[in-house]
Parts: structure tokens; C-alpha cells; sequence
């Protein structure tokens, strides 16, 4: 029974105000249901897929582009260097599966041309063997899930539900570059079944170089993972795999590379290593450790794949214990048609990206008026606590807002406003950059969620009314 401790007036007039000034239709989500006594009550029009938890994100751009030959900046579609011009995105993020029909969405901090995104691998807070699909990419986010194999999405083995996992992501556009220094990056697409498809790097490299593969698209709903096996010079072969017990066919599906040759390399604010650890990684956890030097103590973002096909049972790679110092691997059988799950050694490549342990960084804190709020109300940002590094001044730097519905500003100004025209959950980061070099110094990030007035008045009664 509710009981009514404050004066209804009071939210009667809420719900006035917040209907008159936004004019939205009525939502509700599902999980509130339950807890109302009305008999009349609206519904959401569009379910909430989730919450994505970012533990760390930042962009490459300008500070890369000055290190590219003409052939390169072609292939970006740039005749010059180009000040905003942003080239990735990398991060760590942390999401659970609720069931398996859960997408999430990721929103990029700034919009790209033609990107490719890689999601891998998973860390290993649950033994339950599963991998991360990409369901679409577009120039302004990634939709995603963790995606079990087929064997446990029934509703008898816990319908595809996982718990909360730790993975990391790359954003790249499509390109060939060729940066002074010697590294070579090359990402692009191909279209892949369950055989083998040959292709060709359009870049020499003076080693076998890194490649990580992933499905980019939805064509076929069961459970699926790349593999992939180095031929010779610039050639490789991909496939998809299903698990064990299907039917080993599964629908052609868009699939990203990259390649980034040997060796380690910095730009910026940004350091990256690849590596391998050559055919010692089966099913038990191997520790590959990380070179230290000139790098932070901050868990860096680890992107990793099996490079080869010694063993031709569906599998992947998982995590633990990631650290500046090193992190543990183990190849990952799933277990669709037997228990068996051992695995021949294979060879893990890996990247890195990291902050350089000397860099000049600014400490700041990112704060808002709210982090639930109507689609009517502004979201208020300010920066407070700002500490600079001895030689800049406030002259020295701007404020790079990003807030997460493709909406941007530069503006040397710690307020800002914003307001959002759509429900959903949103991202929104502040970098502070220096004006001369456009080097991204610091970054802070928040989660949002905006709401119709309606879902915002029915949780305020709820929690303020029982």
C-alpha cells in the first residue's frame, strides 16, 4: 500500500511543469512497473539495452597525422594534415549480459569517416566461454554484446546471461599508413564465411606483422568467431567459425583487420607495443609480461588474438590480472558438442596502448548538475580543481566537450550547457587540450541518462511517495 509522506500538491505540480515545457510522450521502463499501483500507465516505446561502464577512453589524431608521408594522408582521404581530424579511438570499457537478446551501444567521442572497431578479448570473471560480437558499426558508435556460444543461450543454460566482464576497444578508420619511425598500420574490410578467404596487406612489412580480426555485422544470429592464419609476405587467411556441434556454415559477414607491424612506437599522449608470445599460449594461463619503461602505472588497453590455427577447434582468448607490468592468457574451448578442452600451443599477438610515464598531464574534475535528467532539461558540465603543469597557463589550453549524441564544441570556457533531444544512455567526455599542439593533456568522462519528463516524474513520485 503507498503510503503519501509529502504533499501531493507538490508533485502534481512537478509533473505539470516537466509536461507543459517538454511535450513528450509518456515512458516508462519495465523495471518500474511492478512498483506502481496505477491502472493506467504509459510504456517505454523504446527499451533501454543497458549501461556501458567506461574505465578509460581517449582519441589519436592531429599529433599522429604529422608523422604520415603523402601516400598515407591519401588514404585517408587527406591531401594535408588536417587540424580535428581524428584517426582512432581506444578505451576500456565493462558491461554484463542480462540475456541474449541485449545489444549495447557504444556512441564515439567524435564521428568518423569509415571506421573499424575491435572488441577482444574478454576478461575471465566468469568461466562461461563467450567472446564479444559486434551487431553494427557505423561512423558514429558500435552496437555490441557479449555473446555466448549457442549451447548456453537456452533458457535451460541461463539464455546467453553473463556477468559483468572487462574488454577493450580500438576505433580505426580505414586506411594504409606508413608513420615516420617505421610503424605501419593498415585496417580495412573483407567479406568472410566459413572457409577460408585469402587476402594481401597492400603495405610491405619487414616481419610478420600483428593482425587482429573482427565481425562487423549481424547476417548470421548464431554464436561466431573469426580465425585467421599468416601465409607469407603480406598474406593471410580468415574464416569464420561456429561452435563444435553446428552445422560448421554460417552466413557470409563483414569482417575488420588490422595490421600494425612489430616494435613500439609513440605520439603524443599515446604509446603503442605490439607483440607476440609465439606458441606458447594452450589452455592453461600463460604470463606474458610488458616493457615498462617510459610508460604509466595505468592498466593499459590490451587488444589480443590467436595468430594461428594449430588448433582447429572453435576458441578464443580470455584475461586476467591485466597490469602496466604484464597480464595472464589462455586459449578458451567451448564445449558445444564434448568437455574436452585442451588446445595445441598457439602464438597470441597483442597491442598496447599505453600513457607515457613523463608526460605533462593536467588533474581536473568533471561535474554536472545531474546524471538522470528529462530530455526538457539542460545538462549542466563544469570544470573545477583544475591543475596545470608547471609551464602552461589557462591560456595555454581549451576545453574539447564531447557529449556522446554527436553533438561537439571547442571552447575555452569550464561551463557548458547541453541539452538532448532523444532518451538514452549517453557518454560525455571533456579533454583538455593544449591550443599550439591540439595534444589531448587530461580527460574526464561521465554516464548520462536522459529520460521522457514523464519517467522522470514517475521515479521521483516513486522514490519520494512510498
Amino acid at each position: 500500500m503507498i503510503q503519501r509522506r509529502y504533499s501531493p500538491v507538490i508533485w502534481i505540480g512537478l509533473c505539470l511543469f516537466l509536461l507543459v515545457s517538454c511535450q513528450q510522450p509518456a515512458e516508462l521502463p519495465e523495471e518500474l512497473m511492478d512498483r506502481l499501483e496505477f491502472s493506467d500507465y504509459p510504456e517505454e516505446s523504446a527499451a533501454i539495452t543497458g549501461e556501458v561502464e567506461v574505465l578509460s577512453r581517449f582519441s589519436v589524431g592531429d599529433e599522429l597525422l604529422g608523422l604520415l608521408d603523402t601516400a598515407s594522408l591519401a588514404s585517408l582521404g587527406l591531401e594535408a594534415q588536417s587540424l580535428g581530424f581524428i584517426l582512432g579511438e581506444a578505451g576500456r570499457l565493462k558491461v554484463s549480459q542480462l540475456h541474449k537478446d541485449q545489444w549495447y551501444n557504444l556512441t564515439f567521442m567524435s564521428a568518423f569517416k569509415d571506421p573499424i572497431v575491435i572488441m577482444q578479448p574478454l576478461s575471465f570473471n566468469s568461466g562461461q566461454p563467450a567472446h564479444i560480437r559486434i551487431k553494427e558499426v557505423t561512423s558514429e558508435g558500435v552496437v555490441f554484446q557479449i555473446d555466448e556460444w549457442d549451447y548456453l543461450s537456452t533458457p535451460s543454460t541461463g539464455n546467453g546471461s553473463h556477468p559483468a566482464e572487462e574488454f577493450s576497444y580500438l576505433v580505426w578508420e580505414k586506411s594504409a599508413l606508413a608513420l615516420q619511425g617505421g610503424l605501419v598500420i593498415e585496417a580495412g574490410t573483407l567479406t568472410v564465411d566459413h572457409s577460408w578467404k585469402s587476402f594481401s596487406l597492400s603495405l610491405a612489412h619487414s616481419s610478420q606483422p600483428l593482425l587482429l580480426t573482427q565481425i562487423q555485422s549481424y547476417n548470421g544470429s548464431a554464436a561466431v568467431v573469426t580465425r585467421q592464419r599468416y601465409k607469407r609476405g603480406r598474406s593471410f587467411e580468415v574464416r569464420l567459425q561456429e561452435e563444435e556441434k553446428a552445422d560448421g556454415l554460417h552466413a557470409p559477414e563483414v569482417v575488420a583487420y588490422l595490421a600494425i607491424s612489430r616494435g613500439r612506437q609513440s605520439w603524443g599522449d599515446v604509446v603503442l607495443t605490439t607483440g607476440f608470445t609465439g606458441d606458447r599460449v594452450t589452455q592453461n594461463w600463460y604470463t606474458q609480461g610488458f616493457n615498462q619503461n617510459g610508460v604509466s602505472a595505468e592498466t593499459p588497453v590490451f587488444l589480443a588474438s590467436i595468430q594461428g590455427y594449430r588448433g582447429a577447434e572453435p576458441a578464443g582468448i580470455r584475461y586476467k590480472d591485466l597490469g602496466a607490468a604484464g597480464v595472464k592468457v589462455r586459449v578458451e574451448e567451448e564445449k558445444s558438442k564434448d568437455t574436452e578442452t585442451l588446445h595445441p600451443a598457439e602464438n597470441v599477438g597483442y597491442l598496447l596502448l599505453q600513457r607515457p610515464s613523463q608526460s605533462q598531464r593536467v588533474a581536473f574534475d568533471l561535474e554536472s548538475n545531474q546524471t538522470t535528467l528529462a530530455t526538457c532539461q539542460a545538462l549542466e558540465l563544469s570544470i573545477r580543481n583544475l591543475t596545470l603543469p608547471q609551464g602552461l597557463t589557462a591560456d595555454d589550453i581549451e576545453y574539447y566537450y564531447s557529449f556522446g549524441d554527436s553533438s561537439r564544441q571547442m571552447t575555452t570556457s569550464r561551463r557548458l550547457t547541453h541539452s538532448y533531444d532523444r532518451t538514452g544512455n549517453y557518454i560525455v567526455q571533456v579533454d583538455v587540450r593544449k591550443k599550439a599542439s591540439n595534444e589531448t593533456l587530461g580527460s574526464q568522462s561521465k554516464s548520462i541518462r536522459v529520460m521522457s519528463a514523464e519517467t522522470v516524474t514517475y521515479i521521483a513520485l516513486i522514490t519520494k511517495v512510498e
